[in-house]
């Protein structure tokens, strides 16, 4: 027990002696490319003062407090806004420090870490927190392949493309027939590999291609949906084609919907060969001379 207790008193002199702290780092987690970014350490001094504190992107650091001075450092894709981050810290403030990132690009992604050190032990603590940035696309997915007035039918192959503007993360593309999600195996997508953070843009295409199973058309005919979607920045957009239904010959003759779809062609058929019949046997009927009139 009494070992116990002196392991205890120990651990909090030793505590005690370290006299400094990092209380919380706030880095966003997703940026938008061309946003400006702040970044927050706050602090406390336990026993000790503040004598640096320094954020670092990675293995490279870019900032530095030795109060009251600060200075940055050149960093890959990381660019310190002086002017801003002097206003965003008032003369003789304590316990939170903060800077001001110039309008980030794809390469500010990474792991960012504010460190500080105590003026008498040097003693060192530090907290980091990661940071993606995403580059959101610009428009609406693009879809062609087939004419928006060509007529379709049941059994008859649809084959259409869509592409998505330049983005990173790449989007993910989503096909919708007649409202419902396409089987996976009418669609294949494409999308170049990505090399990690600091990529540049890339743009995500996809192919439906499936032919027209029965029942599947409506009485509008087909309607597609091309749906991208970027998870991380929220951007979800949708374009759309209508291919009409095939019309048959005589259809008007049977308008009145309690008929089946199927019936119509063999009814064309028939009501033609009944006209053809009688226009034919009219046509062919023998003269008799010297008959006598009808009477009527």
């Amino acid at each position: 027990m009494r070992l116990e207790l002196l392991i205890a008193v120990l651990l909090s002199l030793l505590a005690a002696s370290e006299g400094i702290r990092v209380v919380e780092v706030v880095v966003p987690a997703v940026v938008t490319a061309g946003q400006a970014v702040v970044l927050e350490c706050r602090y406390e001094e336990e026993g000790d003062k503040l004598y640096t504190l320094k954020w670092w992107r990675g293995d490279d650091q870019f900032y530095q407090l030795v109060p009251p001075k600060r200075s940055y450092y050149h960093a890959s894709g990381v660019s310190v806004n002086m002017s801003a981050t002097e206003h965003l810290n008032p003369y003789g403030s304590k316990g939170l420090e903060r800077v001001m990132l110039e309008p980030v690009s794809l390469d500010a992604a990474g792991v960012y870490k504010c460190e500080v050190m105590a003026d008498q032990t040097f003693h060192t603590v530090s907290q980091q927190a990661n940071m993606t940035v995403v580059y959101v696309p610009d428009g609406l997915p693009a879809m062609y392949g087939m004419e928006e007035a060509l007529q379709v039918r049941s059994g008859q192959r649809v084959l259409l493309n869509c592409s998505t503007p330049p983005a990173s993360p790449p989007p993910v593309i989503t096909w919708l027939v007649n409202g419902k999600r396409a089987p996976t195996d009418w669609s294949v997508s494409y999308a170049p590999q990505l090399r990690g953070a600091g990529s540049p843009p890339v743009r995500v295409s996809s192919t439906l291609d499936f032919y027209i199973p029965p029942g599947l058309l409506g009485g509008d005919g087909l309607h597609v949906d091309c749906v991208a979607r970027q998870t991380l920045s929220g951007y979800h957009q949708t374009t759309s084609v209508v291919l009409p239904q095939e019309r048959l010959a005589f259809s008007w003759l049977f308008s009145s919907g309690r008929g089946s779809a199927a019936l119509l062609p063999c009814a064309a058929l028939l009501v033609a060969c009944a006209v053809a019949a009688v226009l034919l046997r009219l046509d062919s009927a023998p003269v008799i001379a010297g008959a006598p009139a009808a009477k009527y």
